[in-house]
């Protein structure tokens, strides 16, 4: 189904994981696939994500946190090392790192 999703979107990625590849945030299982067959620590990652659960996994993962609240800022922004409400402000953030 993921495959042929992007094939629709026309979307290319160097790699993909779907919820039948590792367990589901917020287990950092996943993340830490990603880092190990990118060679990468996860100490060295950046994780950006847009629900709580993604700064959890990115947490329990080892990694900077980066929560995009668009509209407003939810209760556990508090738990993210960064908050965004666009995604150009990603290269911003990424200089603090």
């Amino acid at each position: 189904m993921t495959e042929l999703t992007l094939r629709r979107l026309q979307l290319r990625f160097s790699q993909v994981l779907a919820r039948e590849d590792a367990l589901p945030k917020p287990d950092p299982q996943g993340l830490h696939l990603i880092c190990r067959n990118w060679q990468v620590a996860a100490c060295d990652v950046v994780f950006v994500g847009d629900f709580h659960f993604d700064v959890i996994a990115g947490r329990r993962a080892g990694m900077a946190t980066i929560l995009y609240a668009p509209e407003s800022r939810p209760a556990y922004a508090h738990e993210a090392d960064f908050v965004i409400t666009h995604l150009a402000q990603t290269c911003e953030v990424l200089t603090q790192v």
